[in-house]
């Protein structure tokens, strides 16, 4: 009995005991899914980690470009190729109203004066047509030097913010002044006077003596004035003498003062002047209109058209006066590029203003079939004021 139930508690001890070892054998199963779950979800972190590497990179790019946009800006021309070099020469622009022939020999010597005295280097450009000047000068900002008239350099520099540099003189001023004259027996003697008269002019295409004149009436509101055109300043003159007209509008040189006095000046002196020493002008053996004996001997020389017509109307000085002058309308000038480089700016600009007030320039810009310039003059931006007025009543 007592052997009975030792084998059943042997036998249910050794079936414990297999239950046991099932149980533990069976346990370790999980813990190897366990592991394989954390692998698994090791995975997704992993590939987390490289997106944000991935922005990190997006980064960096971003600062590349920043990069290259400062280098852009920092980056200067060689030596080589910089503005007024052999490879990159200083462009002197001529409007295409003369021979191309004839500007590149007068245009020549300017060149030459001036890499002479600049150590820079210069070329000669002609636009085909006038209309193509704004596109060559602004398309140059760093190497243009244009010679242009009053009315392109004004839609230059609306294009593009050329600097005017200097104005060309003819007969001593930068500017071109029209004359109204009556006969000295009229009663036309001040401007409201031209009410219901007859006015002589040149041309209707004129600037001095007739847009600017015709402008003035208009906005002084006189009435029944009436222009004729007669082909040129002489003629007008000739009309007024042989009394079809009732005033002449004719062009205006200032008179050569005598010798140490300043220059005639617009805004203070009397466009006859001359009148104060009582002595009748006449033609010297050179051919100059001159009063008591000219600018050597303490008078005067006469420039404005009736000097023209002197030796067929002797009579012109005492029969004619000068009734007012127009407002001053500027000559042809010079602009420079705006970004034109400032260490060669006072160089070349000096280098035009020495030029233009030299003998050297009798060869180019001073030259008879050319510009007939005298010199030059600096002006700003204002001085060009009456162009844009002229161009606003369009």
């Amino acid at each position: 009995m007592n052997r009975t139930k030792n084998f059943v508690a042997f036998a249910c001890v050794f079936l414990g005991l297999a239950i046991i070892i099932t149980a533990c054998t069976t346990t370790q199963e999980p813990l190897e899914v366990e592991v394989t779950r954390y692998q698994v979800l090791e995975v997704p972190i992993v590939e987390t980690r490289l997106v944000e590497v991935t922005r990190e990179v997006e980064v960096i790019q971003e600062v590349e470009v920043e990069v290259t946009r400062e280098v852009e800006v920092l980056i200067q021309p060689t030596p080589e190729g910089a503005p007024g070099s052999a490879e990159n020469p200083f462009q002197l622009v001529f409007i295409p109203s003369f021979p191309e022939s004839l500007i590149e020999v007068r245009g020549g010597f300017l060149v030459e004066d001036l890499e002479a005295q600049t150590g820079y280097n210069f070329e000669i450009i002609v636009p085909q047509v006038d209309e193509d000047i704004a596109n060559v000068v602004c398309s140059r900002p760093d190497t243009a030097v244009a010679m242009l008239t009053p009315q392109q350099y004004v839609e230059v520099r609306e294009a593009c913010n050329v600097f005017p540099a200097v104005a060309a003189t003819r007969f001593g001023v930068p500017f071109e002044l029209g004359m109204l004259v009556s006969r000295t027996s009229s009663v036309i003697n001040v401007f409201e006077d031209i009410s219901f008269k007859k006015v002589g002019v040149p041309s209707f295409d004129d600037i001095s003596t007739y847009q600017i004149f015709a402008k003035d009436i208009e906005a002084a509101g006189l009435p029944g004035v009436e222009f004729v055109e007669y082909g040129s300043s002489t003629s007008t003159l000739i009309a007024l003498l042989e009394k079809e007209i009732d005033i002449a509008a004719a062009i205006f040189n200032p008179p050569i003062m005598p010798n140490g006095r300043e220059a005639w000046n617009v805004n203070e002196d009397s466009p006859e002047i001359w009148k104060e020493l009582g002595s009748a002008p006449r033609r010297n053996p050179i051919g100059f209109v001159e009063v008591a004996g000219g600018p050597a001997a303490g008078g005067y020389r006469i420039r404005d058209l009736r000097a023209s017509i002197f030796d067929s109307y002797p009579d012109v000085f005492s029969e004619t006066k000068v009734l007012l002058l127009s407002d001053p309308y500027p000559n042809d000038m010079i602009a420079i590029g705006q970004s034109f480089p400032i260490s060669a700016f006072n160089p070349v600009l000096n280098g035009l203003i020495n030029h233009a007030n030299s003998d050297a320039c009798r060869q180019s810009m001073c030259a008879a079939d050319f510009y007939q310039w005298d010199g030059v003059q600096p002006v700003d931006d204002g001085f060009f004021n009456i162009v844009r007025e002229l161009n606003s009543d369009d």
